[in-house]
């Protein structure tokens, strides 16, 4: 299933443009490098094609398109992507901001670029499925087309209790006969995934949307708002240490990571696939969908990317450039003070990500349809 949903939109961002060939090679056949892994190519050839993939960046200018306005998860993300790769690269970068239609103008700016590896966008699939769902319009090109530069682990996202409500843990919340406020933004993947939660296991919940960012969230979760909230950044984690907040459900995958400034708080708490084992939804359909929201969660949902026919030695050397950006100790210590995931997931696998998010949506369309 491919999203191909029209979007108007007015971005009045600004990039540079440099021409190149056009090529039609598939993101499989990754460079003359990768090629050369298989053979009997020596160490030194290989190097010395990657030394040309880098020269042709050399002196350039990349523009990093952050789909969101300054100050949130997706632009930290990309400037920390944008320094380092600049770094690695030898060449200029800037962060161009397209805060508007959430996420998705930025991505379609993006995608829509000159195919010469001189633009870089930002893949919030979270967005576009909850767009796709809800009906809205989304992003105006095939996922499915773009080459994949490579992404972080798949984001962590918690469900927090206030410490004075009577929810100390998920099945409280899920069982309880009086109706349980959720603070959630008004959209995106988090939003999304608590609607889903909720409704396979038919619980006394509704959400509460209208906060505009994490700090809000946490503020109307400490203010008596309602008692459960679900988001992941700096000012959780801060909540989390302080005893502000009580982490009662991991909505992605568990946090492995003893680096992690929230593993420790984190490592008893139960995942969406621990509790579906220890509590699984009564009814079939929300047996299904409950693990077709498990599979959406834990994979990674933000991908850097360029245009589809962007030539695949330039995409080689780009998705090099980001690994070694993020398995660097700069990123890793930046993304830690943001309170986000740290590692690298290859480009390579981003297209097979992609199709086993996109399983997931005819289960959950149907369910919602009911």
């Amino acid at each position: 299933m491919n999203f191909k949903i029209p979007v108007i939109h007015n971005s009045k961002c600004s990039r540079q443009r440099h021409a190149t060939s056009r090529s039609t090679t598939l993101l499989a056949v990754a460079s003359l490098a990768l090629a050369a892994c298989g053979s009997s190519t020596s160490s030194s050839a290989t190097k010395t094609t990657a030394q040309s993939g880098i020269a042709y960046f050399k002196g350039k200018t990349i523009t990093f398109i952050a789909p969101d306005a300054p100050g949130g998860q997706d632009d930290a993300i990309m400037r920390i992507a944008a320094a380092g790769m600049g770094k690695y690269l030898h060449c200029n970068v800037k962060v161009s901001n397209v805060p508007q239609g959430n996420t998705m103008p930025g991505q379609d700016e993006a995608a829509a670029s000159s195919p010469n590896g001189l633009t870089i966008g930002y893949l919030n699939l979270g967005s576009d499925l909850d767009a796709k769902l809800k009906g809205k319009p989304g992003v105006n090109f095939n996922i499915d087309a773009v080459k994949f530069l490579g992404s972080t682990p798949a984001p962590l996202n918690v469900m927090v209790s206030s410490p004075s409500s009577p929810y100390k843990t998920i099945e409280d919340v899920l069982n309880s006969t009086s109706t349980v406020n959720i603070l959630e933004p008004t959209s995106g993947s988090a939003t999304f995934s608590i609607g889903i939660l909720i409704a396979a296991y038919k619980a006394n919940a509704k959400i509460v949307t209208g906060y505009a960012n994490a700090a809000a969230l946490v503020q109307g979760l400490i203010r008596g708002d309602g008692p459960v909230t679900d988001t992941a950044e700096k000012v959780l984690i801060s909540a989390i240490s302080s005893g502000k907040a009580l982490p009662i459900l991991q909505m992605g995958p568990a946090d492995t990571n003893p680096a992690s400034p929230i593993h420790n708080q984190l490592k008893n708490v139960p995942t969406l696939q621990q509790l579906y084992k220890k509590l699984p939804p009564k009814t079939a359909s929300g047996k299904q969908t409950l693990q077709a929201l498990i599979t959406y969660r834990t994979v990674p949902q933000q991908w850097l990317f360029v245009p589809s026919k962007t030539p695949a030695s330039v995409v080689a050397t780009l998705q090099a450039a980001m690994k070694a950006t993020f398995t660097g100790s700069t990123a890793t210590k930046q993304l830690e003070k943001q309170g986000l995931t740290i590692g690298y997931v290859s480009g390579k696998v981003g297209l097979k990500d992609v199709k086993l998010m996109q399983s997931a949506i005819p289960i959950i369309e149907k369910f919602q349809k009911g």
